[in-house]
C-alpha cells in the first residue's frame, strides 16, 4: 500500500521489489582512479543515446562503475560510450567496456532499515544461504533502499526467500524427495506431514521407488502420496530423479533413503557434493567399500550439506550418536559386544517360549520387523552391516569381508535357502537353562557375528523380544561399560528415528 499517511510498521522492512530482465553495463580500468570527469562523461553518453539507467555502482577505488539499463538500449550504450572513452581504451587507462544481460534488480525497502544493524547482513546472508551470487549492490544515502542485481533465473528464489526471512521470523521451505516409500517410507512420510511444531515449512516434491517415480510442487497436499505413486507415478528413473532435485532452485534440501537399494546409494555422491542433505535408513553406503565410505566423509567434511543416519544401527536408539559424541571428547573405542538384530531376536525369543522357528519368523515377516529378505537378518548380513558402521565410525579401516560370520540361515549358489536347525539349538540351550542369542563383537581386532548361549549371569541373556543392546567398552569406560538397550526393529520406531534425523538438519540451519 502507497500513502501519504502509512500506518505503523514494526517490520525491519516494510516490502521488496523486483525489475525483471536488465542488462548491466560494465566500465572497469585503473586509469580511471582518481580521474575526474569519468563519471561526468559516462552519464552525458548515456544522456545523449537516450539511455535510461535503473540502478548506479562504484566502487570505492574508483575502478569500476556499473550501471543497469533496460536490454533494448545495452547495445547501443555500449557502442556510443566505447566511442566516447576510445582514447582511454587504446591508452588501457580503460581496459574493458562490457556488458552482462539476463539479470534482475532487487530492492529491499523500509524506512525501519535506517541506523538499524543487521539488516544488510540478514539479506545477504539469505542470498548467500540459497547460493545466489550478487553482480552489483547499490545503497542509497537515506538508508531507506537496498539494491543489488542477480541472475534473473534466480529472481524468484530470491525474492520468495528475503520474504520468508523477514516477513515470516526466518521461516524457510524445506524441499523433501524419498527414495523408498515402502512400509517405513510410507510411515515417515505420514508423520512428516503431521509435524506442525517446528518453524520451517516442509514440502514432499519426490518420490520414487524400483517401479515408478512421481513429482510435485508438494505432494503432502494430496491425501495419500504412496498411493497417488502407484496410479500416477511415471516409469523409475534414477538418473532423472537426481536431476529434477539438481533443477530444485530451493537451497534447503533433504533426501529421504528409506529403501535398501544400491542404485539409490548411487546418488549419494552427486546428492552431496551439490549440497543435498542426506538422511539414511539405508544401510548398504555405509557398509559397502571403505573407499566409498570415505568418500562420502569427504563430502560431507567440505561443508555444503549433512549425512545423518542414526537408523543405520538401532533404529530409533542414539547409538552412533552416542559413539560419536564419545569419541569426539577424546575417548577411545576397545570393544563392542551386542544383540543388534530386533527381528533375530524377536524370533530366538518366540523359540524359547516355545514356537516354531518357521512360525515365528512368518510372524516377524507380517510385524514388518524384518528386511524385505528375512535371509538378509538370518545370515547376519544386516548385523554385519551395523558392526561395521560402529567400528568405521570409531576411526577403524574394515570391510565386511573381515567379519567372521556364523549365520542362523544362507542362501546357496542356486539361490536355495538352508537354515539351521533353530529349534534344536534353542531347545538344547534352553535344557541346560541358557538362551541362544545371536550376537556381534568386536574384541582384539576381530569381528565376529554368530548364535552364543547364553547364561543367565551374562548381561545379554535377559535382551529379549525385539530388544537390542549396544555394550561399549572404551578407554573411558573400561570396567563398567557403556550400554544403550531398547527396541531395535519395527516400522514404527524406524520412521520416528528417520524423521528426527530430518528433524535435525533443519535444526541446524539457522
Amino acid at each position: 500500500m502507497i500513502g501519504e499517511n502509512p500506518p505503523k510498521n514494526n517490520n525491519d522492512i516494510t516490502g521488496l521489489a523486483s525489475i525483471d530482465n536488465i542488462s548491466l553495463i560494465r566500465i572497469e580500468g585503473g586509469g580511471m582512479v582518481g580521474v575526474s570527469g569519468i563519471a561526468s562523461r559516462l552519464f552525458k553518453t548515456l544522456a545523449q543515446s537516450k539511455t535510461n539507467v535503473i540502478l548506479i555502482t562504484q566502487a570505492s577505488s574508483e575502478h569500476s562503475i556499473s550501471v543497469a539499463v533496460e536490454p533494448k538500449y545495452a547495445d547501443n550504450a555500449v557502442k556510443n560510450l566505447t566511442e566516447e572513452f576510445d582514447a582511454e581504451l587504446k591508452q588501457r587507462k580503460i581496459s574493458t567496456i562490457e556488458k552482462e544481460d539476463s539479470l534482475s534488480v532487487v530492492a529491499v525497502v523500509g524506512a525501519n532499515m535506517r541506523r538499524q544493524f543487521g539488516v544488510s547482513g540478514r539479506v545477504f546472508k539469505t542470498l548467500g544461504d540459497h547460493k545466489i551470487n550478487v553482480h552489483a549492490i547499490a545503497q542509497g544515502s537515506s538508508e531507506l533502499n537496498i539494491s543489488f542485481v542477480i541472475s534473473s533465473g534466480h529472481l524468484k528464489q530470491a525474492m520468495n526467500a528475503l520474504h520468508n526471512e523477514f516477513f515470516f521470523g526466518g521461516r524457510k521451505v524445506w524441499s523433501i524427495y524419498l527414495a523408498g516409500p515402502g512400509n517405513v517410507g510410507a510411515r515417515t512420510l505420514a508423520l512428516m506431514k503431521k509435524k506442525v511444531s517446528i518453524n520451517d515449512r516442509i514440502e514432499l516434491r519426490g518420490i520414487i521407488n524400483s517401479k515408478q517415480m512421481l513429482f510435485g510442487d508438494d505432494l503432502f497436499l494430496l491425501n495419500n502420496p504412496v498411493e497417488e505413486l502407484s496410479t500416477s507415478g511415471k516409469k523409475s528413473d534414477h538418473k532423472m530423479f537426481l536431476q529434477a532435485i539438481a533443477e530444485d532452485n530451493n537451497s534447503f534440501k533433504i533426501f529421504v533413503d528409506t529403501s535398501a537399494s544400491e542404485k539409490v546409494v548411487e546418488m549419494y555422491a552427486p546428492l552431496l557434493e551439490s549440497g543435498v542433505n542426506i538422511v539414511a535408513a539405508n544401510k548398504i553406503a555405509n557398509s559397502s567399500s571403505f573407499k566409498f565410505y570415505k568418500e562420502l566423509r569427504q563430502l560431507v567434511a567440505r561443508g555444503k550439506a549433512k549425512f545423518n543416519y542414526e537408523t543405520n544401527v538401532g533404529a530409533a536408539l542414539p547409538v552412533i550418536r552416542t559413539l560419536k559424541d564419545l569419541l569426539t571428547t577424546g575417548d577411545k573405542l576397545q570393544k563392542i559386544e551386542g544383540i543388534m538384530s530386533g527381528s533375530c531376536n524377536y524370533i530366538l525369543t518366540a523359540v524359547w517360549n516355545g514356537a516354531k522357528f518357521q512360525d515365528a519368523l512368518q510372524k516377524a515377516g507380517e510385524m514388518g520387523i524384518t528386511e524385505p529378505d528375512p535371509v538378509i537378518d538370518l545370515s547376519g548380513i544386516d548385523i554385519a552391516r551395523k558392526l561395521l558402521i560402529l567400528v568405521r565410525d570409531a576411526g577403524l579401516e574394515y570391510g565386511m569381508e573381515d567379519i567372521e560370520m556364523s549365520p542362523l540361515a544362507w542362501r546357496d549358489e542356486e539361490g536355495n535357502v538352508h537354515y539351521l536347525d533353530v529349534d534344536k539349538l534353542v531347545g538344547e540351550a534352553k535344557s541346560r537353562g541358557n538362551k541362544l542369542k545371536f550376537i556381534a563383537s568386536f574384541d582384539d581386532g576381530k569381528l565376529k557375528v554368530y548364535p552364543k548361549e547364553t547364561s543367565p549371569d551374562d548381561p545379554l541373556y535377559v535382551v529379549d523380544d525385539v530388544k537390542n543392546v549396544f555394550i561399549f567398552y572404551t578407554k573411558r569406560y573400561s570396567k563398567y561399560p557403556l550400554v544403550i538397550s531398547g527396541p531395535g526393529a519395527g516400522v514404527d520406531l524406524t520412521a520416528s528415528g528417520v524423521l528426527d534425523d530430518v528433524l535435525k538438519i533443519i535444526g541446524s540451519v539457522s
